[in-house]
């Protein structure tokens, strides 16, 4: 699959191939990774550029690739006067499912753990309920590719973990797509992580190797240094401590910070910001 200048531009040049396995879409609110996944499941057309998904071309046949993708938006709409069960047969007949609709919406209903709430009334559904309930359609058709923002919001803890784990499952056989601006959601999937800023795409590496990004440019300091100094400065990994981001120590009683994923994202970003301010 292959992306490039949406209007405004809301991507720019972004260039993507994803075959089997989960490709966690990351990066910061206004990115564009909303925008990304919408073109992925045909909601949005590329303005230049193409994008091919499940062997279609989403401007020229954007009926097929609907047929073929499995789309969990972000935003949580469902009929609240219909029943999980009643929802689902209903999408299913809508897709052409015929005899086979009542097990795909059964199997549905069992992958996202809903089993107990098939016949309530989706208004009484908790809003971690209706997002799973969103991916039960999605899952409905068997889709050859899968795409989900904001896979975790509003569940338990508990929710989150299965619903991960059922994606990365899910990704072992087709393309999984996630956007998401939590990196522990990166880890929980495994694949590749592609970070966006500001509609660009900053870099693409598998998730383990997001930590490695802030590999001797994490420094750890004593809180009352905060004034003194300049840049990207957040809390610290212990206690009256700060962390800055910095090419070099930016004090002689600066310590290195080992690094994290979370900091490699930072890192990431820092970067992408400072090359925009000297282009």
């Amino acid at each position: 699959m292959l992306f490039a200048g949406l209007p405004r531009p809301a991507l720019d040049g972004v260039h993507l191939k994803q075959g089997p396995g989960c490709l966690a879409v990351l990066g910061p609110h206004g990115s564009g990774k909303s925008t990304l996944l919408s073109v992925v499941a045909s909601r949005v057309m590329p303005t230049r550029g193409t994008a091919w998904v499940a062997g279609s071309d989403v401007a020229a046949d954007p009926l097929a690739v609907r047929t073929r993708v499995g789309y969990v938006p972000q935003a949580v709409v469902v009929p609240e006067e219909l029943t999980l069960a009643e929802y689902l047969l209903e999408l299913a007949r809508l897709d052409g499912l015929g005899r086979e609709a009542r097990d795909r919406a059964e199997a549905a209903v069992a992958a996202v753990h809903l089993g107990d709430a098939a016949n309530r009334r989706l208004g009484a559904f908790s809003g971690g309920m209706k997002r799973r309930a969103l991916l039960a359609q999605a899952l409905m058709k068997d889709p050859a590719v899968l795409a989900v923002e904001t896979p975790t919001a509003g569940l338990d803890p508990y929710e989150q973990l299965m619903t991960l784990e059922l994606l990365r499952s899910l990704a072992e056989d087709r393309p999984v797509l996630l956007s998401t601006t939590v990196v522990d959601e990166v880890l929980a999937v495994g694949g590749h992580v592609a970070v966006l800023d500001r509609g660009r795409l900053i870099r693409r590496l598998p998730a383990p190797e997001l930590a490695l990004m802030a590999r001797g440019l994490v420094w750890e300091l004593p809180w009352s240094f905060r004034p003194r100094l300049d840049g990207l400065v957040f809390p610290g990994p212990r206690p009256d401590t700060i962390a800055v981001l910095a090419d070099s120590s930016p004090h002689q009683v600066a310590r290195p910070v080992d690094p994290t994923p979370e900091y490699g994202y930072l890192v990431l970003l820092w970067n992408s910001r400072r090359e925009s301010k000297t282009a």
